[in-house]
């Protein structure tokens, strides 16, 4: 027993004269249980070691995906018969200065405003001479500033003007010939000048020249491909295909120039897609396609082939709602003008998308395996407007508001042990690294333990 006693204290005096080879032993052996804790217990991606060596803030920046939508920025018009004011306003255009041009229906007469629903000028009176109108319903603007109006009811005509109103020419009467109309509504003008007509009754689309001069025809009554059944309104797009809102079909139809058919899309319903009488149509310089829902109360935009992009608008008379809206045109900006019948005003929106937040949040990590923090974002208008009250006044209403409600929330999804990107035990570096140390410390006590016997 004493030769033990005897052996412990040489070998405790060995070591208090060699604090620094104890010191190693000691680290090392830390090392190597820490390194095998790590292997066998935590998994972890290399990108974390240096978070769990020395905690720090970092600062995330949300990553969005933009969903295209439409904003409400103002409207202008009451019921009435003074400048500014409508009595069912049915088409609408833009010309290439951004002015907007509107078809008063009952007061049988065109108002011209800005961009921002400032009045301009206005022509038209109930009659069947030049510049007067049986009811004007559709209208186009070509790339001159000539204005093409389908004036209905009696008169059965397309009538052309200039940008300030002034009387160019005229075409047309009542019957199925070519050049004869029946409740011609929709009117649109390709890059060229020529004019395209939908026809309701004729279940037709009539192609003409700048000044009248009967060019081609298509389409019958049924429900195949090229056929209508109530076609409401035209339009072409920059490379000159045409669009036709076949109304009673539920439908939109696409065609050449020439009238050849290529695609078509939609039906009944109210899902994404469907329609519920589709009235007014319109095409912007990127070739997406806007839709007027008249009994959906809504707009719908889709790409060029119909592929369903976004949608906007309810029944009623708040910013952004609809009451039984005719007609939609967009200029060379992207915003959207829509003549909103029944409410008899105009509503204008710009296209908002999704806001890019302009605030980063700064977070103090947590050491949880693999963490992968993904923001969801929910961006929607909010239609917070006043009701309109119809009136007998000459107060045009401006209320330019950009505003878009959004609220960043951070879902943080983490991965499980094991998958891609992490440290498992038994098939990395860090295990065997750990095996290495522990030989190595103790490779390295044993050197101590015979040292100290000598």
């Amino acid at each position: 027993m004493k030769k033990k006693t005897k052996k412990f204290n040489k070998t405790l005096g060995w070591l208090k004269k060699k604090p620094l080879a104890v010191s190693i032993s000691a680290a090392v052996l830390a090392t190597a249980v820490l390194l095998f804790f790590l292997a066998t217990h935590a998994p972890l991606t290399i990108a974390e070691l240096p978070i769990l060596l020395s905690p720090s803030p970092e600062t995330e920046t949300p990553t969005l995906t933009p969903t295209p939508q439409y904003c409400f920025e103002r409207k202008w018009g009451t019921q009435g018969s003074q400048d500014g004011q409508f009595n069912s306003p049915r088409g609408i255009a833009i010309d290439s200065s951004g002015n907007v041009y509107v078809t008063d229906a009952n007061n049988r007469r065109i108002q011209k405003f800005t961009a921002s629903g400032g009045f301009i000028t206005k022509w038209g009176s109930i009659g069947t001479g030049d510049g007067q109108f049986g009811q004007p319903s559709g209208i186009a603007v070509d790339s001159s500033g000539n204005v093409f109006v389908t004036d209905t009811l009696i008169n059965e005509r397309i009538q052309k003007f200039d940008s300030s109103g002034t009387f160019i020419t005229k075409w047309g009467s009542s019957g199925n010939g070519d050049g004869q109309f029946s409740q011609a509504f929709g009117v649109a003008v390709d890059s060229s000048g020529n004019v395209y007509v939908a026809e309701q009754i004729n279940n037709r689309i009539q192609k003409f020249t700048s000044t009248g001069g009967f060019i081609t025809k298509w389409g019958s009554s049924g429900t195949g491909d090229g056929q209508f059944n109530s076609p409401m309104d035209v339009a072409v797009d920059p490379t000159g295909n045409i669009y036709v809102a076949d109304a009673g079909s539920n439908r939109i139809q696409k065609f050449t120039a020439s009238g050849g058919f290529i695609t078509k899309w939609g039906s009944v319903g109210t899902g994404d897609g469907q329609f519920n009488f589709p009235v007014g149509i319109a095409v912007d310089s990127s070739g997406n396609v806007f839709v007027v829902d008249y009994q959906n109360n809504r707009i719908q935009k889709f790409t060029s082939s119909g592929a369903f992009i976004t949608k906007w608008g309810s029944g009623g008379s708040g910013d952004g709602q609809f009451n039984q809206a005719s007609d939609v045109a967009v200029d060379s900006s992207g915003n959207v003008f829509v003549a909103d019948t029944n409410n008899n005003r105009i509503q204008k929106f710009w296209p908002c998308g999704v806001p890019t937040p302009t605030q980063t949040s700064t977070e103090t990590p947590t050491f949880t395996p693999t963490s992968t923090v993904t923001p969801t974002l929910t961006a929607a208008p909010t239609f917070t407007g006043p009701t309109l009250t119809p009136t007998n006044t000459s107060t045009i209403t401006l209320t330019p508001t950009r505003t878009n409600t959004f609220t960043p929330t951070r879902t943080p999804t983490v991965a499980q042990p094991g998958t891609g990107g992490t440290i498992t035990t038994g098939s990395n570096w860090l295990t065997l690294l750990s095996i290495f140390v522990l030989l190595a410390a103790g490779g390295f006590a044993v050197w101590v333990l015979v040292r100290s016997r000598k």
